[in-house]
């Protein structure tokens, strides 16, 4: 009988420490499109800010944007999405934040703002 128990404490375990996260795991892709800009020294350009949220339901969020100022210059704030609405988050500096309360988003690309020039 403790054996019994034994190998059934085991197979719980096992099952618990194998299966459980992987099925918890988020699957969240940020990326910026276009991948690869190419832009002159002087030429304005924007980047989409995209997000693939295939199997996670999205309330809110929040980015912080860092870049070397020496090289790239930023003439307007980042613009939020039209499927969010601008989150009133000041402390984090660029803006970068988006609400789509009542009902969650999800789905792929998915555009949650614009870095412009």
């Amino acid at each position: 009988m403790k054996t019994k128990m034994r190998f059934l404490r085991l197979a719980v375990f096992a099952w618990l420490t194998l299966f459980l996260p992987a099925g918890s795991s988020a699957a969240i892709t940020v990326y910026f499109s276009p991948l690869d800009a190419i832009v002159s020294a002087g030429e304005t350009f924007s980047v989409d800010l995209m997000a693939d949220l295939p199997t996670e339901s999205v309330l809110g969020w929040g980015l912080d944007v860092s870049f070397d100022p020496s090289v790239i210059a930023m003439e307007e704030p980042p613009a939020i999405g039209p499927l969010w609405t601008a989150a009133p988050f000041t402390m984090d500096g660029d803006g970068l934040a988006g609400l789509a309360f009542p009902l969650p988003l999800t789905g792929n690309s998915i555009l949650p703002g614009v870095l412009p020039r």
